[in-house]
């Protein structure tokens, strides 16, 4: 074995360092028996993978309610804008639409009301649904 001393200058002190080579180790296999802990006991905790890839869908959530497709329902494209006349003269409409924006973003919205005939009572009402590709969702009501 060779060693070598060199002298080490932190301010002019009188230390020496010691070096010495180790012996080459050979690198490890793929069917290594230096098995990490975790790898050991946890093997589907261990990260095999890069990290998040980026989504070309929104990732499914098991929310327990069936969605739109499931119910027969069709929500694309249906803009609506309507209102009528009762037969007792209160008079209502009602509104809906989808915003779309970045990353997933979608906002789908109804409003409704309504106003008695001689214009003394009104009510409105308004439901949103908004969610993006990250799985954040909001339902929202406001009612008056």
């Amino acid at each position: 074995e060779k060693a070598e001393e060199w002298p080490f200058d932190p301010k002019k002190s009188p230390h020496r360092v010691r070096i010495q080579a180790t012996p080459a180790m050979p690198f490890a296999t793929p069917q290594s028996r230096f098995v990490s802990k975790q790898e050991k006991f946890y093997p589907r905790c261990t990260p095999r993978n890069s990290g998040p890839q980026s989504r070309d869908t929104p990732p499914i959530r098991d929310t327990g309610i069936a969605n739109e497709k499931d119910w027969g329902i069709n929500l694309l494209n249906e803009n609506v804008n309507e209102s009528g006349t009762n037969e007792d003269g209160s008079t209502w409409y009602r509104e809906s639409g989808e915003d779309l924006g970045e990353n997933g973003y979608r906002c789908r919205w109804t409003k409704m009301g309504g106003q008695s005939h001689d214009g003394t009572s009104e009510w409105k009402e308004m439901w949103w649904e908004k969610s993006d590709w990250t799985g954040y969702k909001e339902l929202g009501v406001e009612k008056s």
